[in-house]
């Protein structure tokens, strides 16, 4: 709905109908502690707090923002770990500044293992519709910090436990979201 009122907005009027995005929840629920334990375990990955990024790597998902507030959220909790799903060709910009913290996990199959294992995702989109990754996300019961963009608002504040939304661009509101539910489980 929030892109059909930008085009009208825009002075687009197509007679339209909104139909969201779908994704398929099968494989997609809410991971018990022990399911957790057992995705980090095949995944190789330790059990300290998780975030992930699903979407491909460009300036649209934002993948640099999370970057930029990665040194903010480790203030808050010093062994987070983050991992990036996905490639593009933002790949080499990114590899460039990562931190022994972030992880490129590059193009997955399995999301919903790395969903299972996550504690938090994070969408930084700087534009986007209703992203699939965040629906997943959702399915997953995985809370999610994403910015005020067409499709992401909507996702989120509807749903107020689901996450948190913050301003586009906006580095240390990601930051304090983020950390603020690695540091408290009930939230994420």
């Amino acid at each position: 709905t929030a892109e059909a009122e930008l085009a009208r907005e825009r002075g687009i009027s197509p007679d339209c109908a909104v139909i969201p995005n779908a994704v398929a929840t099968r494989p997609l629920t809410a991971a018990s502690s022990e399911r957790r334990h057992a995705a980090r375990r095949d995944l190789g990955i330790d059990p300290h707090p998780m975030v992930v990024c699903i979407g491909r790597l460009s300036t649209q998902k934002g993948q640099d923002l999370l970057l930029a507030a990665w040194p903010e959220i480790l203030d808050a909790v010093p062994d987070a770990q983050l991992y990036l799903l996905g490639d593009g060709p933002m790949r080499a910009a990114l590899e460039a500044r990562r931190s022994p913290q972030v992880h490129l996990a590059g193009w997955v199959e399995d999301v919903d293992r790395w969903l299972d294992a996550a504690d938090v995702a994070a969408a930084p989109s700087r534009w986007e519709g209703m992203s699939l990754g965040v629906l997943e996300c959702l399915a997953a019961a995985r809370s999610v910090v994403a910015t005020d963009v067409e499709g992401m608002r909507e996702l989120l504040v509807e749903h107020a436990t689901a996450g948190a939304v913050v301003a586009p661009e906006d580095t240390a509101a990601l930051a304090s979201a983020i950390a603020m539910r690695l540091l408290d489980p009930e939230l994420a």
